[in-house]
């Protein structure tokens, strides 16, 4: 069975229970919940997957908490049944067990489970231990994954952690090999600035002496600089070598630049000034977005910008105008690069009808120069207001490619689940 797309809608509700008042308890006994979920769409390596199910959490006293749920649907049965005890104020250990029917990061389908234990520890005000052990059996890989960890946040600024992970993963395809990995990561908030990195080594050795090697690294930098603008940032950069030669190597970075406008003196108008580099020569077998394997290279440098204007109160207009200027190689390791240019526009309107409720509407035109084409489509979407700062909703995209210009598959057609945020 091939990895394919499938798109799924879940929709959950929970009760607590209420006090006298009606106030929700602040230490509930117990607590339930319901989910359906809903197949939107599917490609044909891909089963649907409707599903509902029912779950909660009991409180036997003080120190133990059990939790558990149950569900059917396409693919049969699955549940989760776990624990968490208090040992102290200060420290905590779990152990849950889930049954799933299907592993959507294999290419298997079939039934199999997995166990996560382990346990956290605060030595004082500034530091946290903790450690985990990870194992899955059943249809697909097999793996026994071991996670030790150290939190340090000696004050309000910094942040620290280190992090250590060693086992052993089963592959029918692929067959065993050994990981080892390291990762540190820091984290920086004062007056306005905003900044958080990691950094991972890895190794993985298979039983016939094949060794990879990658390390990752990421960044995201954010400044206020201006009650009006705010600069924003991130650098991700990954290397990867493998012993069998260059074709089972991968590299990728993603340096991003931009600005947010939002003047004081009119916040009805939100501007957002991005310029992007690009870069990914996948590894063999590598995944994108969509599930399908990335089979081409890609260097590209993408201007964009998008802003919106709340023309009335139960009104908003929006244009976003994308540029990407690079280049493209079919083949991974060699090859010609070919040049590759495109432009995006996207008109939009917000209708804010209901209240924290809201109807988007969009119109795209994309043209690739080179490819001489131009393909035009429209995008739907209801958005629902779930607090200040964030709303969540669903449409679906008419086109067949997204407004991520660093996304050349063109098979983004169909449903989709979107969450934004503002600040």
């Amino acid at each position: 069975m091939g990895n394919g797309t499938r798109t799924d809608l879940q929709l959950r509700a929970d009760y607590v229970p209420l006090k006298d008042g009606g106030k929700p308890a602040e230490k509930e006994d117990w607590s339930l919940y319901g989910f359906v979920q809903g197949t939107l769409e599917r490609s044909q390596e891909r089963d649907a997957n409707n599903r509902a199910g029912v779950g909660g959490q009991l409180r036997l006293n003080d120190r133990w908490a059990l939790n558990a749920e149950a569900s059917g649907g396409n693919l049969g049965a699955g549940g989760m049944l776990g624990a968490d005890y208090r040992i102290s104020d200060r420290s905590n250990a779990y152990l849950n067990y889930r049954l799933e029917s299907e592993n959507p990061d294999t290419n298997y389908r079939g039934r199999y489970g997995s166990w996560v234990t382990g346990s956290n520890y605060r030595l004082n005000d500034t530091t946290r231990l903790f450690g985990e052990v990870r194992a899955t059996d059943g249809a697909g890989s097999q793996s026994l994954v071991q996670a030790f960890g150290v939190d340090l946040a000696p004050n309000d600024r910094w942040s620290f952690g280190t992090k250590m992970e060693f086992g052993t993963i089963s592959d029918a395809l692929g067959g065993d090999y050994d990981r080892k990995a390291v990762g540190f990561s820091t984290s920086y908030k004062f007056d306005g600035v905003k900044y958080a990195g990691a950094v991972e080594l890895r190794r993985d050795k298979n039983t016939n002496g094949q060794t990879r090697d990658t390390w990752l690294m990421r960044n995201s930098y954010g400044q206020q600089l201006t009650p009006a603008w705010r600069l924003l940032g991130k650098f991700n950069i990954s290397r990867s070598s493998n012993s069998e030669g260059a074709f089972y190597d991968g590299n990728f970075h993603e340096a991003v630049i931009g600005a947010a406008y939002r003047p004081v003196d009119n916040d009805r108008w939100n501007t957002l000034v991005k310029l992007t580099s690009y870069n990914n020569v996948p590894t063999a077998g590598q995944l994108d977005s969509n599930g399908q394997v990335a089979d081409y290279a890609q260097k590209s440098q993408i201007f964009a910008v998008d802003t919106i204007w709340d023309v009335k109160p139960w009104v908003s207009l929006g244009f976003k105008y994308g540029l990407r200027v690079g280049k493209l190689r079919m083949n991974k390791v060699d090859g010609p690069w070919f040049s590759s240019r495109a432009d995006l526009v996207v008109l939009r309107a917000d209708w804010h009808w209901v209240h924290e409720w809201d109807i988007v509407t969009e119109v795209r035109n994309l043209r690739a120069k080179e490819a001489q084409d131009a393909r035009a489509g429209a995008l739907v979407a209801v958005y629902r207001h779930v607090g200040k700062h964030v709303k969540a909703g669903v449409g679906y995209n008419f086109t067949n490619y997204s407004d991520d210009l660093t996304d050349l598959s063109y098979r983004s057609r169909g449903w989709f689940i979107n969450v934004l945020s503002t600040f």
